[in-house]
């Protein structure tokens, strides 16, 4: 037998360990106590809630109802009810409760009861099925204990398989392609045991007929009939996948518009409410979820409104209706809304709204003059083109956008048949529809025709067409047809993009989040001795240089974390050949994560090599200019770029003080026009080489002079002038004082004259010449 201290540590653990809430309320209805399950359900902790009315936690379109419960409950009453709670976030939860009478000295104390979420049932039962119903490409289904407990009309048509057989299929998991049977079981069992996993993901299935299609699929867990189950939904993504890799290689955006779907309870109140709001009306889910659909509604809609929401609940109906619903930014959105009831039991529990944004649409039909016909103003109006021939081929009838298209006039054509207009090499593909539709008595999958407008210019069209049959016979044959000549056009540079990426010179690759070559094209594999399928699913581990995989790590880090970069590094080749190569790399994110990096790799060692040279020839000009015994320098952009010490000294100053200055600053106010107009004859290439004189200021104030030698040059891809400067002062100063004496000896009255060893002339004045009556000669 269990001890009494020992059987309430039992029941003591129970109650903190349920899922569902244990409470006890006095008589007055105050919070006496709440097992922890309440912050699962509400948000709020126990020590929160405790001392509180619990009607301050009902929603306020409950409480009057739940009071009578709670009044009923004192004097007796057990059965269950349900009401709505509001969790501490502002949202709303449905609740059971069940509760008894405790008393404390024989008088009536409260109620001890205990409280169960049963949101997720509601939605499982009401939000999906509905929604699967509604929605003509999305396929939703129900797993449960590896059986399939629903699917949608939708999984039928893209699996291939009956509601039956699926429903009673062995393993659901079969339909899955053994690529991915293995993932998706185990996020099945992740997602059953509530852990988390991935909102949404793409698989590959096998349909009935052994084809491959691809799903994007979005799973989340239930509780349903008391045991865990997953609900899902997906939609047939195979045509997006064809173009999906080289749209996003080569960064081609598609737009995907998605409908609001929204959950209201019978008295107008949003449950939920779909991200695509957003978007839409700029509101955040959270924003709408507990408010009236009426709230956000234009005052002169809000009457049909509610006659069209009490219509749907009254005759059991879909019910579609256009209302204007007011815009974050203030103004108001035309949307189509289809609301369609959620039955229980022949029960109306809910109502599911599914709303299209028409504004635009709306807008464009109130522009457009009206017609007497609603359907002859959409079928001369529709952006597609509609026709009807007759089982030869000749044309009764086609829309306004047919002739605009094609470039025919309205009385041509009684006069066309399809050979008109379409091009000879497809002619037989059209005949053979034709053919196939009067067998058949069915429509026709979708299919491409190359046409011919009048003026010649080819039109590629994609066709969906019908036979009209009257009294069990086909009378002529119906269409919608598309242009697609964009879209051929696109496919066009999509092939070239390809083309340029197997043939490019320089080297792309894809690698997923581990470093593994996912794809590249033949150039990278044949730089390196390898074939392309010796490298994918392969990392480039084994191609680099070992002193450089520390490095190579990191910057692969930082383009999985979400970096751009661009670094060098060095690769070997299979015969051991080492390559120096710059890379530039980028993250490809999907759904906001990092899922692959992209990158190029160009071959850089004849660059390496020529750097290298320039670095020796650099080092080597900069060792001989700094040992150098005249001064050089390099101006740019008017300032000087580099002065070798000697510069330096000879100017009297230090290399920095010299750096950045313009030379102009430093020369003689009278030589500076001299030396400017020296110096732009160089840089705009008039002049190549100079050589002159100048004067400059020392920063010791003395004036010396110097000679310059200098001429063009190309630094860093712009013209400089570079040059070698020697002070030429003493020298300067020793040709004039020799002018002096010259000038004094050839004017002297007195007779100088010079001998050489031997007593021969070397030199004599004019003076002695003159007087001898000789010629200096």
């Amino acid at each position: 037998m269990i001890e009494k201290n020992e059987f309430e540590k039992v029941i003591s653990h129970l109650v903190l360990s349920l899922v569902d809430t244990i409470f006890v309320v006095d008589k007055n209805g105050t919070i006496k106590f709440l097992s922890p399950g309440i912050e699962r359900i509400s948000g709020y902790k126990p020590e929160e809630a405790i001392g509180k009315n619990f009607l301050d936690f009902v929603h306020s379109d409950d409480r009057k109802e739940l009071l009578k419960v709670f009044e009923k409950r004192i004097k007796g009453y057990e059965k269950l009810h349900e009401f709505r709670i509001i969790t501490k976030n502002g949202g709303v939860k449905y609740v059971q409760s069940a509760g008894r009478v405790i008393f404390k000295d024989g008088e009536i104390a409260g109620l001890v009861g205990i409280l169960r979420d049963v949101t997720e049932l509601k939605e499982a039962k009401g939000l999906y099925k509905s929604v699967a119903e509604n929605q003509d490409k999305v396929g939703v289904f129900i797993l449960q204990n590896g059986k399939l407990r629903y699917v949608s009309p939708v999984i039928e048509k893209i699996t291939g398989y009956s509601k039956e057989e699926l429903l009673t299929m062995d393993d659901p998991f079969r339909l899955i392609h053994p690529d991915f049977a293995d993932f998706a079981r185990l996020m099945h069992t992740k997602r059953e045991r509530g852990e988390d996993v991935p909102e949404l993901y793409d698989l590959k299935i096998l349909t009935k007929n052994g084809e491959e299609r691809w799903i994007e699929m979005s799973v989340t867990r239930i509780m349903l009939d008391g045991k865990p189950a997953v609900v899902g939904s997906f939609i047939d993504i195979t045509d997006k996948k064809k173009f999906k890799e080289e749209e996003r290689r080569f960064k081609l955006i598609v737009e995907n518009v998605r409908d609001i779907i929204a959950v209201v309870s019978l008295d107008s109140i949003i449950t939920y409410i779909s991200p695509s709001v957003q978007t839409i009306l700029g509101f955040k889910p959270e924003e709408i979820v507990g408010k009236s659909i009426f709230d956000a509604t234009h005052k002169d809609d809000i009457q049909k409104s509610k006659q069209s929401f009490e219509e749907v609940i009254r005759s059991k109906r879909a019910v579609t209706i256009e209302i204007r619903y007011l815009h974050k930014n203030g103004e108001y959105r035309v949307m189509e809304c289809t609301r369609s009831p959620v039955l229980e039991d022949g029960v109306v529990k809910e109502v599911i709204i599914v709303a299209r944004d028409v504004t635009e649409k709306k807008e464009m039909l109130k522009k457009l003059k009206k017609s007497e016909e609603k359907f002859r103003y959409l079928y001369e109006n529709a952006n597609d083109i509609f026709y009807i021939h007759d089982l030869d081929g000749n044309l009764i009838s086609a829309n306004k956008t047919a002739l605009e298209v094609f470039g025919y006039k309205k009385e041509e054509l009684k006069s066309l048949n399809i050979k008109d207009l379409i091009d000879e090499n497809y002619l037989e593909v059209a005949f053979s529809k034709i053919k196939e539709k009067t067998e058949t008595k069915q429509p026709s999958d979708s299919y491409e025709l190359l046409c011919k407008k009048k003026n010649g210019e080819p039109l590629w069209v994609e066709i969906r067409s019908s036979p009209i049959i009257e009294n069990d016979k086909i009378v002529a044959i119906q269409g919608i047809v598309r242009d697609i000549t964009q879209r051929k056009m696109l496919e066009k540079k999509l092939e070239e993009y390809k083309r340029f990426f197997d043939r490019a010179k320089d080297l792309f690759f894809v690698v997923d989040t581990k470093g593994r070559f996912i794809d590249l094209n033949p150039r990278y594999a044949e730089m390196l001795g390898y074939t392309k399928e010796e490298l994918i699913g392969k990392t480039a581990r084994a191609l680099a240089h070992p002193e450089d995989l520390e490095m190579l790590r990191k910057y692969f880090f930082k383009a999985v974390n979400g970096e751009v970069i661009r670094f060098e590094g060095r690769a070997v080749a299979k015969d051991g050949r080492i390559f120096h190569v710059e890379f530039v790399e980028w993250p490809v994110f999907k759904n906001g994560e990092v899922v692959a990096v992209e990158g190029i790799i160009r071959d850089i060692t004849e660059k390496k090599r020529i750097e290298e040279k320039l670095k020796e020839s650099e080092e080597m000009f900069r060792s001989l200019s700094e040992k150098s015994l005249v001064g050089i320098y390099l101006i740019q952009d008017g300032v000087f770029k580099y002065v070798n010490p000697k510069f330096a000294e000879l100017w009297g100053y230090s290399v920095d003080e010299l750096i950045g200055r313009s030379p102009l600053d430093f020369i003689h106010p009278d030589d500076r026009d001299k030396v400017d107009r020296n110096l732009r004859l160089r840089i705009e290439g008039k002049v190549d080489a100079i050589n002159y004189r100048l004067r400059m200021v020392r920063k010791d104030g003395k004036v010396r002079i110097n000679e310059v030698f200098g001429s063009r040059t190309t630094y860093k891809g712009k013209p400089a002038v570079i040059g070698t400067l020697i002070d030429v002062t003493e020298e300067e100063e020793h040709r004039k004082k020799l002018e002096e004496y010259k000038r004094f000896y050839e004017n002297a009255q007195d007779l100088f004259f010079i001998l050489d060893s031997r007593g021969r002339f070397v030199d004599v004045n004019p003076k002695y010449a003159e007087m001898l009556g000789y010629t200096k000669e």
